[in-house]
């Protein structure tokens, strides 16, 4: 049960500021490489609580 807990919150995070983030990766005056940045934060994250998992 814990971790439906997490993907609830972290649905209603997504319904509340997909749209901004959307709009901030494609808007025109940005450097070409913000949408990888937006994936490294991700891959990170992601790999920060698998490995405070597996400790």
């Amino acid at each position: 049960m814990h971790l439906s807990k997490h993907i609830i919150l972290m649905l209603i995070a997504a319904f509340i500021f997909g749209p901004t983030i959307l709009f901030w990766l494609t808007s025109e005056a940005a450097p070409w490489y913000r949408p990888y940045v937006a994936w490294l934060a991700i891959i990170c994250i992601a790999a920060s609580l698998h490995w405070r998992r597996r400790s």
